[in-house]
């Protein structure tokens, strides 16, 4: 309540951490008429479930709400945004429109996936730690145009040869992720859990099982018909056919010769 119309006219950073607020809408409200505030730290306050359309300081630049038991994001952020930290709660997504945003921080949630490089096309750093990330792919580090530094230490990794493939071969990515080799660890399979990402080596038959597989098949397949044509050619079925007649001749048992009979 102390910040009334026309308190603190000339007021740029506030922090309001570690308070009782849990009506984000109504922070926002209280604050609007701070002109020059561009910096706003209201985290480990319980705002839990926040609402659609809120009013912000038309100048803020940079907003904490880590640690604020916030599940879910919506347009109740504004879109003036450079820096945002929601780290320490309970996203499962990001899907905000943040046209601005530079620095975002979503350590310690549940994402399983970097958000879309189309909604903060211009992020320079981000930092996705210790969620539930068990991969990224190629294309969806290279959307981000703009990224500089990229925090995705401390996930369950599953090492399989896309992954794998893309991390040994994309020119310069030691020097975006942050916490490289040491903090990218493999999940799975088990054949590696627990070894560092940058040096694992699948095999050739992990990787292409189904390929080799294929493969061998249509050997086997072409062994038979060249087996077959070749029979066909010089007549190997009447040759083995001659010779199963006579392996069955020979080993038909001789007939013991008769003795003569003398009659007296």
């Amino acid at each position: 309540h102390s910040a009334c119309q026309g308190a603190w006219p000339s007021l740029q950073t506030l922090n309001l951490s570690q308070n009782s607020l849990s009506d984000l809408k109504m922070t926002g409200k209280s604050l609007f008429h701070l002109r020059n505030l561009n910096l706003l730290d209201i985290s480990e306050n319980n705002f839990g479930e926040i609402p659609d359309m809120c009013e912000w300081p038309e100048n803020l630049k940079y907003l904490n709400l880590s640690s604020t038991q916030i599940p879910k994001l919506t347009t109740c952020i504004p879109s003036t945004l450079e820096v945002l930290d929601v780290s320490a709660n309970n996203l499962q997504d990001f899907g905000l429109q943040l046209p601005f945003l530079k620095e975002l921080y979503l350590t310690k949630n549940h994402l399983k996936t970097l958000p879309e490089a189309t909604d903060i096309p211009n992020l320079v750093a981000m930092s996705i730690s210790r969620n539930k990330l068990n991969s990224f792919s190629k294309e969806e580090f290279e959307s981000f145009k703009q990224m500089e530094l990229l925090d995705a230490s401390a996930n369950n990794f599953i090492c399989s040869c896309e992954f794998l493939s893309f991390i040994h071969h994309e020119a310069g990515i030691a020097q975006v992720l942050v916490g490289w080799p040491e903090s990218y660890i493999c999940d799975s399979p088990l054949t590696v859990r627990g070894a560092q990402v940058g040096s694992v080596q699948l095999s050739l038959m992990e990787c292409h099982r189904s390929l080799l597989v294929s493969l061998i098949c249509t050997l086997v397949f072409l062994f038979i018909l060249i087996l077959v044509v070749v029979g066909y050619k010089y007549h190997a079925v009447w040759y083995m056919r001659m010779t199963w007649a006579w392996l069955q001749a020979k080993r038909k048992p001789k007939r013991a010769p008769t003795k003569d009979i003398c009659y007296d």
